[in-house]
């Protein structure tokens, strides 16, 4: 684990990135951003964060993919995203399916 933990937040959209960057930094996390599933999986390489808010619906690679992918490389890395949204029910089937 980083000290101070490093947080990276991925989500196309600005304002939610923002938002969230608001309320973490303040307690003393180290935030780090990505646009879309390739910065994610590139940041998460390069900067070995301790935890991912990782949105689903994104350009390029979407969240599932994300999952899938780094999954499958190994490497330990707790991943978040947010509940509710279209099509949620089956994304969470998706990266559990994702995960084996």
């Amino acid at each position: 684990m980083n000290t101070p933990a490093r947080v990276l937040i991925v989500d196309d959209n600005d304002m939610n990135r923002e938002i969230l960057a608001r309320r973490l930094t303040p307690n003393g996390y180290e935030v780090l951003h990505a646009r879309d599933g390739e910065e994610a999986l590139a940041a998460v390489k390069q900067h070995l964060p301790d935890l991912v808010l990782l949105d689903v619906m994104m350009p390029k690679l979407d969240g599932v993919e994300v999952c899938r992918r780094h999954c499958h490389t190994g490497a330990d890395l707790r991943l978040l995203w947010p509940a509710g949204g279209q099509g949620d029910e089956e994304n969470k089937l998706q990266w559990i399916s994702s995960r084996t």
